[in-house]
């Protein structure tokens, strides 16, 4: 019999929609024999069915607030008990709200966003460095995927405050991560523009009153293109990084002078 250790045994966190969900389909319905420690906000029908499809053996939930520390503990926990190990840490949570100009916005929405994108993500990881072990033959090194953004450097929307400065803070943890562990494979993942629910209210116009007619048109131009990816997309580059088949050496990835390795739409090379 193979050890569990020969799969992948992730906590994934932010599965209930979006990006975070197609990486749980697509770890569960590809690659046999891996188990998932999910944490995310609530239930929803296609997470729900994935349980019922799997069952226990190979996926188990804890529902609650990744920003609250005692939801994280335990969700650590249960990766070690539901399966004795945990080998990958994948991290998809995020939003980009509230999206207010400087001038408006409330400093306790600034405090909620980086909440959210950042300090739950430093808690998640500082909580499960101490789990993280070896996997798979050759003992692969155990590995941290975390989604970030490419609007974390240069990228400029006016009202956009919060999600481009607590995405530049949660990238330049990735470099110090990396700095710091490496015994690790650390990835940050940077999808182009993605379908999702943050992407249509830009579409459904409810930032009209704060972002710039030219920088909204940017949106409606990048959709006559076909350049709004599905999440499939950026998920299945955060699946073959976590199952072995996107490795540091490969060229897809793009590594920082820290040893970060950067993955995703931004780097898909030919």
């Amino acid at each position: 019999m193979s050890s569990p250790k020969a799969y992948p045994t992730v906590l994934l966190t932010g599965a209930g929609s979006g990006i975070g969900l197609n990486v749980l389909g697509q770890l569960l319905e590809k690659h046999s024999g891996t188990r998932v420690q999910v944490l995310t906000l609530f239930p929803t029908p296609e997470l729900t069915a994935l349980e019922q499809k799997y069952g226990p053996s190979c996926l188990n939930t804890v529902y609650g607030d990744a920003c609250d520390t005692e939801i994280v503990a335990k969700a650590v926990k249960a990766t070690i008990s539901n399966y004795g190990t945990m080998t990958h840490l994948i991290s998809s949570v995020g939003t980009m709200l509230p999206v207010q100009s400087i001038r408006e916005v409330p400093l306790g929405e600034m405090r909620k966003i980086f909440d959210i994108n950042f300090f739950s993500v430093f808690d998640l990881v500082q909580r499960s460095l101490p789990h993280l072990s070896a996997w798979g033959e050759g003992a692969r090194k155990p590995t941290v995927i975390i989604v970030t953004s490419g609007v974390d450097y240069d990228v400029l929307y006016r009202g956009w405050t919060g999600y481009c400065t607590s995405k530049a803070a949660l990238t330049r943890f990735i470099h110090l991560l990396a700095h710091e562990e490496p015994g690790l494979e650390v990835y940050g993942v940077l999808p182009l523009v993605t379908k999702s629910p943050m992407v249509d209210k830009i579409f459904n116009g409810e930032y009209d009153h704060v972002m710039r007619p030219e920088e909204r048109e940017r949106f409606n131009t990048w959709a006559r293109e076909g350049k709004i990816e599905p999440p499939e997309y950026i998920a299945e580059s955060i699946v073959k990084a976590a199952t072995g088949q996107i490795t540091p050496a490969s060229k897809e990835v793009e590594r920082n002078d820290c040893g970060a390795l950067f993955i995703g739409s931004l780097y898909q090379k030919q």
